[in-house]
């Protein structure tokens, strides 16, 4: 008979080194064994139930005890996603330690895993920028026009990030033009 391969609970995505997927063999033959196949390469698993931990395309592949004869199950997909780490911003252009209003500053984002899914930016507590799909090495450009904090939520594979935060200080003064005579 020809083996299936279904993932438990219909689990077809997983987050590396937080999640797994169950795959259960069906239409079990008793003196069949069933070899786990990733990527059209078989593993060492053999069962009728297996646990997978990384993204890929799986199948079974049932052969008798005596050798006569193999059968394999249709492919299924396991989705994996990198959760994002290592987040870390820098002001690339217009950095320096007091900043007059209406300045303009420039910070690049950097951050290790997939793409995440929605960041937020935040400006003394209001959202500036919610949108999708924001790539490492993005480059924002912001107007700094008062004191305070800038905040950065990112979530990628579902999981949010623990925010980061950069303050700066706006300079209220006004400086006059001096005029020299020589």
């Amino acid at each position: 008979a020809v083996p299936t391969l279904t993932a438990e609970n219909n689990v077809t995505e997983i987050v590396v080194g937080k999640t797994k997927a169950t795959l259960q063999v069906g239409n079990i033959e008793q003196d069949a064994t069933y070899t786990l196949y990733k990527d059209g390469e078989p593993t060492q698993n053999t069962g009728t139930s297996f646990v997978v931990s990384e993204g890929g395309t799986y199948k079974v592949v049932a052969s008798n005890n005596n050798g006569c004869g193999t059968s394999e199950s249709d492919e299924i997909t396991i989705t994996a996603c990198t959760p994002i780490s290592n987040v870390a911003w820098r002001i690339t252009k217009g950095e320096k330690d007091v900043y007059c209003s209406d300045d303009v500053v420039q910070v690049t984002l950097n951050y290790n895993g997939d793409t995440a899914t929605e960041h937020t930016w935040n400006l003394n507590g209001v959202t500036v920028s919610n949108e999708d799909d924001i790539a490492s090495g993005t480059i924002y450009t912001m107007i700094i026009n008062e004191s305070g904090s800038v905040q950065l939520t990112l979530t990628g594979c579902d999981v949010a990030y623990p925010p980061i935060s950069m303050q700066f200080t706006v300079s209220s003064e006004t400086v006059a033009p001096t005029i020299g005579i020589s």
